[in-house]
């Protein structure tokens, strides 16, 4: 009989661990999470310093700025105004390189510079973006478009070209997130897509769109590093199932998906209410044009604002662009 009641107690007390096991827990995965690109853990989690980050088979590019500019430069298809770029012994805290590249300006020279790359292959799925950048407050309220940027043309190009005021453009997208022009100090999203919003009453002029707008934006904290991730997953060409996703120092600022948030467009705004029209979902790319995919990456500093003889400058650090989610230096 004590047998009996031995191999009992033995069973239930396997049975309920079993359902311990299986039992979700609040810190879980959920599928949804999967589904958005959430792994159990963020890349940069595996590579604390961000050391050796650069090999995970995640990695489609990563910019630490090791090596000399020489070095750097020749990672990029095309580099505008070089001799206003510099190596500075500055960087976010954790990291193992301790480096970061400063863009600075010339008034009533010139107007920046840019370091940009284009992707060969480029992606076809889903992109997540990590970049670091410090905004200088003694270049406050000078900042046109000051981000690195990330998205596609078609077909692809080794240097950028303006596209700014045109609407309806189906050969181009791209996503920055970045201090608002003329109210700098609040971050905002700066998008091109296919089917962006005007932004005047005659729905012939196009830039940028802003999408959290209302949501609550994150002021610009000068002289201290901002980490900024974006998540572009693309679309079905032809359908409108590409999202957008958002995050400024590891807090998610806005996911935008087919049926949410909820909301009204009010021109080139997305306006959020909860008795709202479901979002529609993005199509970055029509059926037109499906080779469209991600297939570049920019960092970017443009002030047409600066008087003669006036410098400018911001600084970048950090990048790493994956096809999971990369998340702040671990340190």
């Amino acid at each position: 009989m004590k047998k009996r009641l031995g191999f009992l107690r033995s069973v239930i007390t396997l049975l309920l661990a079993i359902s311990y096991m299986g039992a979700p827990t609040s810190c879980a995965r959920t599928d949804d999470d999967r589904e958005n690109g959430v792994a159990d853990s963020l890349l940069a989690d595996q590579y604390p310093n961000d050391k050796g980050i650069e090999t995970d088979p995640h990695v489609r590019f990563a910019e630490l700025f090791d090596g000399d500019l020489e070095e750097i430069f020749a990672r990029y298809t095309d580099v505008k105004n070089a001799a206003d770029m510099s190596l500075e012994a500055d960087a976010p805290a954790g990291s193992h390189i301790g480096k970061s590249i400063c863009i600075t300006n010339n008034g009533g020279t010139t107007d920046g510079g840019h370091l940009y790359k284009r992707f060969a292959p480029g992606i076809d799925d889903t992109v997540f973006l990590r970049y670091y950048v410090k905004y200088p407050q003694a270049s406050r309220n000078n900042f046109h478009h000051v981000s690195v940027r990330i998205g596609g043309y078609d077909p692809p190009s080794d240097w950028p070209y303006g596209t700014a005021g045109i609407c309806d453009l189906p050969t181009r997208f791209n996503v920055s997130y970045e201090p608002i022009t003329g109210q700098d100090g609040e971050m905002e999203t700066y998008i091109y897509w296919p089917e962006m919003r005007a932004s005047n009453a005659a729905g012939d002029q196009c830039y940028g769109n802003y999408l959290i707008n209302n949501a609550g934006r994150k002021s610009v904290a000068y002289d201290q590093w901002i980490c900024v991730e974006l998540m572009v997953k693309l679309n079905t060409p032809g359908k409108h199932d590409g999202e957008l996703r958002v995050w400024h120092d590891g807090q998610e600022m806005g996911h935008w998906k087919p049926g949410s948030p909820r909301g009204s467009w009010n021109r080139d705004r997305f306006t959020h209410a909860a008795d709202g029209d479901p979002f529609e979902g993005f199509m970055w790319r029509d059926a037109a044009h499906p080779g469209l995919n991600v297939n570049n990456v920019k960092f970017e500093f443009y002030d047409t604002k600066s008087p003669e003889g006036h410098h400018n400058y911001v600084q970048y650090s950090h990048l790493v662009i994956a096809t999971k989610r990369i998340g702040p230096i671990r340190h």
